[in-house]
């Protein structure tokens, strides 16, 4: 009676409790809690000199970093700061997922202010939305223009969306360069309408 119950039971997926493994505690679960603590305090600008050990070896580390450095980039104050530790960063991670966003972030501030050598030794333009390569070729423009730059931003102007305000100077100097006449007006004005 007893082997047709059990045999019933291993038919029906049923586990008996012996069968069962063990949990095993999660290792990662004290520094993902002290990881996620310290995110959710970046916006709060809380300190990062008392970060563990275990929380600087995490594997999403990284990502922590490069919240806190683009609130720091948030600050007038400690610009000049922010911008080496950035650039220190990006040199350091390169192309990673998490160096995406601070990248961006801090090319924006660096194309406002003009400084032009920083923002085109950290620019990728696989990486760069429209207002970037604007911002790229305003860059390029201003340390030597030459007509190589005409092409690029000619297909920055055929579009028919509305662009960001960085494209303005880059189609002055379009204008400067009699690259835009009449055809490609009106092809933009064709696109705009569609």
């Amino acid at each position: 009676m007893l082997q047709k119950i059990l045999l019933i039971a291993v038919l029906s997926g049923f586990t008996p409790v012996w069968a069962v493994p063990a949990v095993q505690p999660d290792p990662l679960a004290p520094v993902r809690a002290e990881f996620m603590q310290a995110l959710e305090g970046v916006p709060r600008g809380l300190p990062s000199d008392d970060d563990s050990e275990a929380l600087r070896a995490y594997v999403l580390y990284p990502y922590l970093q490069a919240e806190r450095l683009q609130q720091q980039l948030a600050l007038p104050l400690v610009q000049d700061i922010s911008d080496v530790a950035a650039g220190a960063f990006l040199t350091e991670h390169g192309d990673a997922p998490w160096a995406r966003g601070l990248r961006a972030t801090w090319l924006r501030q660096l194309a406002k202010r003009g400084e032009w050598m920083p923002f085109l030794a950290h620019y990728r333009d696989a990486q760069a939305d429209v207002g970037l390569r604007c911002d790229q070729l305003n860059a390029l423009i201003a340390t030597g223009p030459d007509a190589s730059l005409i092409r690029p931003a000619l297909e920055i102007w055929r579009t028919g969306a509305e662009l960001p305000e960085s494209c303005a100077s880059v189609f002055d100097w379009l204008m400067t360069q009699n690259a835009l006449g009449p055809e490609q007006i009106a092809a933009r004005t064709r696109l705009a309408l569609e």
